[in-house]
């Protein structure tokens, strides 16, 4: 039992632990822990900890009896945080734009990276058949790509910003405990988790509500957001899986029922945050 783990891999002793998504969450003296699972490695968790030292809203990770961080249950890698915030709520865009906490200033080389995805989908493409259906839909999101590395060349004048803790990716359902929590952290600037939050209304299905966002019609790297919400990484992170799972492209279109509504979310916020 997960109970009997936590006791012998923490010395804490707890008699009920719930699951909570992919998590697991107990009370133990009346403070919250969080065992989450993690894809980083025990070097690079090592390497970010003392970082968090300056932040009073990260979850604090609490190391096993072998001196680790990172503890296997289930054939899967897992972190214990203790939980420094008192309550929990679903996640803001002004809750990513107030935590800048500045790590240091250094050069943003998203367009490198958005060429790489390109040229690495227009090289399976020129290997592999695919449908005319589906290859229309992979053309149209290649050149929406193309387009924002074309804004960003021209409109994002200043290469360095400063570089604060981001996420991989943020999904609809994120809440503060997701936020705060270390397993999933890069170091990027604050755009990267602000625009991935705007890209779950953005590819929601419905009509994206733009009121939420007013705090940024004067933000001030307007013009290094609106590249990244131009790039599509929900496409590429679409194609990368049937790519590399070798998954029956004949499921690929589902994913894309509604491009229109994406295209006009995306219009809209884009003519909002910039009028």
């Amino acid at each position: 039992m997960l109970t009997n783990l936590i006791y012998y891999l923490y010395n804490i002793k707890t008699d009920y632990i719930r699951k909570n998504k992919d998590s697991y969450i107990f009370i133990y003296k009346d403070i919250f822990y969080i065992f989450k699972p993690t894809t980083l490695n025990e070097e690079y968790i090592f390497y970010i900890t003392k970082y968090f030292v300056y932040n009073d809203f990260f979850h604090i990770l609490i190391k096993n009896k072998n001196n680790k961080y990172i503890s296997k249950y289930e054939n899967k890698d897992y972190v214990l945080m203790k939980v420094r915030l008192k309550s929990n709520r679903l996640l803001t865009v002004n809750d990513i734009i107030d935590n800048n906490f500045v790590i240091s200033i250094n050069n943003i080389n998203w367009v490198d990276l958005w060429k790489r995805k390109i040229d690495q989908v227009e090289m399976y493409l020129y290997n592999n058949e695919i449908s005319i259906y589906n290859l229309t839909i992979i053309n149209y999101y290649l050149e929406l790509g193309e387009c924002a590395i074309n804004y960003y060349i021209n409109n994002v004048k200043n290469d360095f910003f400063p570089i604060t803790f981001c996420h991989k990716r943020i999904n609809k359902d994120f809440d503060l405990y997701d936020y705060f929590s270390i397993t999933d952290i890069v170091f990027d600037h604050q755009v990267r988790d602000i625009a991935e939050y705007i890209k779950c209304d953005i590819y929601n299905d419905k009509e994206i509500v733009l009121d939420k966002y007013k705090s940024l019609i004067n933000y001030k790297d307007k013009e290094l957001l609106v590249s990244r919400l131009l790039f599509p990484c929900y496409f590429f992170d679409i194609i990368d899986d049937f790519i590399i799972n070798n998954r029956d492209f004949n499921e690929f279109s589902s994913f894309f029922t509604n491009m229109e509504v994406y295209e006009t979310n995306l219009l809209k916020i884009v003519n909002y945050i910039t009028k």
